[in-house]
């Protein structure tokens, strides 16, 4: 008998499945396992079971007893097939020979490969609970199941009749077309979850089926869904897996928990596109609800500045500081509907759909920087050991957005990553600077629909709920390596209108430095095209918090495969610390080349990149995971892959600012 899932493995992409034959014995034979009663009211799975049952002790859960194991660790796999009960009602008789395809094909090489083991199954309903002992047999079996489930031979009537089964190809407009595979046959979901190690073995497998069970739910066929525990793991182990597609999906409420959920897929069927989960509460924005390349996207960069002394002597209360300001930035993201791109030992990059949201978040993260210090100095905690934030903010159209390779996250490409870089780096610790297209982005969208109030000189600066106070200072036009035009910049100074000292008469005197980068004067503008910046009110202005976001985001505007996806990989050169500059090791780059923004976040001559900071934050990502299952040795050297990347980019940036 042919091996569905090595046969669907081993042939080319392109090339059309191969038949397999058995027959109903073979398929009997070859699963080896028994199903269990069900009886779960009003589930997808209700009125499935089976006639056989197996003898011994079964631990109970809501969705049928389960056969217990005895392993250090269990990661638990559900997997179930998307409309499976309707397919049933409406073709018994060819669906009885695809469940059996079906049931062949996710338990064929399962024992004897993956080292898994069938504690669950309702072939009725298309439901297997699988365990393994790691998360990395779990993903690796799971990867090879999608490629196995598409090139399985499935009855043609039933590719036709179901559009559950029908099959879906891309023809890719790259520098080769070739045609791509996506889905044929069952649409399966598989969700993988790791058990509590920490309470009994019943209930942690007790609690690991209803938690897999709930994403099921959210989850749509076709689609392998990681808890964070287990993404936790395999983002270490990703280049052994073969490089998968990895793609943020947010953070959800899973049984009154906030968990980040991250998606999966084979390289071969990267293109495949879903709607968002059909999750009851989502936290935060997934990789696709990021906003599109398609229009004009707002980046923010932040950069730390000043911590360069204290590495040395207080790494580890500087960690501590820089997580904290991590969880305020992320709370305040969620209030202003931004989405982070990537964070680097505390410096961030960031995408907003309007630059009024940035404004408001780079001001609000800025007071509430100042009050953290505050409160830790009426702590008597280390009172020397300060640092601020610079800020930069630029709106243009990327050329491209696409999964980071190793976060899943929305990474942006282009000239506008660049510029908003540079603006971040000429910007002073505690200042927020604006680029002139931002600025003009702002205020075009202010007159349209206006969120801004003028305080005038002989009103009352109050303090009212949603909204942030700001005075707007412009600096004049200034130029940068790399960019063709002179950028205007203009500062936004928030206003702590809860401070004591506080009058208009005081705020209106307020100055803003003059930024690190190289002012053009009058004479020098005069012949050389630039966006003119509209003018910068003297008042203050109160910004109000939320207010309209604009439909466009990467799922909203995905009209076909091929839209805002690029697998070019471009360089950024290193940002001078003397004089702003981007100068790389032998003069590499020009200004013509396009950014990537994971590397221009991670190539900045940041003053953080220190070898004993950088074990300080790896530590305390990795506490909650230090011990590994005996079937996980091949942790070791995916560590340290992983690992070579950040510190090939330490090594550089420390011999950058001489530690």
């Amino acid at each position: 008998m042919q091996n569905s899932g090595s046969s669907g493995l081993n042939q080319d992409k392109g090339d059309p499945p191969s038949s397999l034959q058995f027959s109903r014995q073979d398929a009997e034979s070859g699963v080896g396992s028994s199903t269990q009663s069900l009886d779960v009211s009003g589930s997808e799975y209700s009125g499935a079971g089976s006639s056989k049952k197996s003898s011994g002790y079964k631990i109970k859960t809501e969705i049928g007893d389960l056969n217990p194991v005895r392993w250090e660790k269990v990661v638990i796999v559900q997997v179930s097939v998307q409309g499976f009960r309707e397919m049933m009602t409406q073709a018994k008789d060819l669906m009885e020979d695809a469940k059996l395809l079906y049931e062949h094909t996710v338990l064929s090489r399962l024992a004897s490969e993956y080292g898994g083991q069938e504690i669950l199954s309702h072939s009725r309903a298309g439901l297997f609970v699988i365990a393994f002992a790691s998360e990395f047999h779990a993903a690796k079996w799971c990867l090879s199941l999608q490629l196995s489930l598409v090139y399985a031979a499935w009855n043609d009537k039933l590719l036709k009749q179901f559009d559950d089964m029908k099959e879906v190809s891309v023809t890719t407009n790259g520098k080769t077309k070739k045609n791509m595979l996506l889905y044929r046959g069952f649409r399966v979901r598989m969700v993988i979850h790791t058990a509590d190690q920490d309470v009994t073995a019943e209930q942690a497998l007790s609690n690991a089926v209803k938690w897999t069970k709930t994403v099921s739910e959210y989850a749509h066929g076709g689609q392998i869904i990681l808890s964070d525990n287990v993404w936790d793991r395999l983002k270490e182990q990703l280049v052994q897996l073969g490089n998968p597609v990895v793609e943020d999906l947010g953070c959800h409420a899973v049984l009154e928990d906030e968990v980040l959920l991250m998606l999966l897929l084979p390289r071969d069927l990267e293109l495949r596109r879903f709607p968002s989960l059909k999750s009851p509460q989502q936290l935060s924005l997934g990789m696709r609800d990021a906003p599109s390349a398609q229009k004009p996207v707002t980046m923010v960069f932040t950069f730390i500045e000043g911590a360069r002394p204290l590495v040395r002597c207080h790494a580890e209360e500087l960690a501590d500081r820089i997580k904290t300001l991590c969880m305020v930035a992320r709370e305040l993201l969620r209030k202003h509907n931004g989405y982070e791109c990537q964070e680097l030992q505390g410096d961030f990059m960031l995408a907003f759909f309007t630059p009024a949201s940035a404004i408001l978040w780079c001001g609000e993260f800025q007071l509430r920087i100042r009050q953290k210090f505050r409160e830790w100095d009426i702590d008597n905690e280390n009172q020397e050991l300060r640092f601020s934030m610079s800020m930069g903010i630029e709106t243009g159209v990327p050329a491209s957005v696409s999964p980071h390779k190793t976060s899943g996250r929305a990474d942006y490409f282009g000239n506008i990553v660049n510029q908003t870089a540079r603006i971040a780096k000429a910007a002073h610790g505690g200042e927020v600077l604006i680029g002139g297209d931002a600025w003009s982005a702002f205020c075009e969208h202010q007159a349209v629909c206006p969120s801004q109030q003028i305080i005038a000189k002989k009103d009352k600066i109050k303090d009212i709920p949603g909204t942030t106070v700001f005075q707007f200072k412009g600096h004049g036009y200034y130029s940068f390596k790399g960019i063709s035009k002179p950028i205007g910049l203009i500062e936004a100074i928030p206003i702590d209108v809860q401070s004591p000292m506080l009058t208009l008469d005081l705020v209106t005197l307020v100055r803003g430095r003059a930024p690190k980068a190289k002012r053009m004067e009058e004479s020098q503008l005069a012949n050389q095209p630039k966006t003119t910046v509209p003018n910068v009110p003297t008042e203050l202005v109160r910004l109000s918090h939320g207010g309209e976001h604009p439909n466009n985001s990467i799922r909203e505007t995905e009209y076909d495969f091929n839209l805002s996806w690029d697998d070019s990989i471009f360089v950024f050169d290193d940002i001078d610390e003397e004089d702003g500059e981007m100068d790389g090791e032998n003069d590499r780059g020009s200004g013509n080349q396009m950014i990537c923004g994971s590397v221009a976040l991670a190539m900045r001559n940041s003053t953080l990149n220190h070898s004993r900071l950088m074990a300080q934050l790896r530590a305390g990502r990795e506490r909650s995971y230090a011990t590994t299952s005996q079937h996980s040795s091949a942790t070791t050297s995916s560590t340290a892959t992983r690992t070579e990347n950040m510190d090939r980019m330490a090594t550089a940036m420390a011999k950058m600012v001489g530690l």
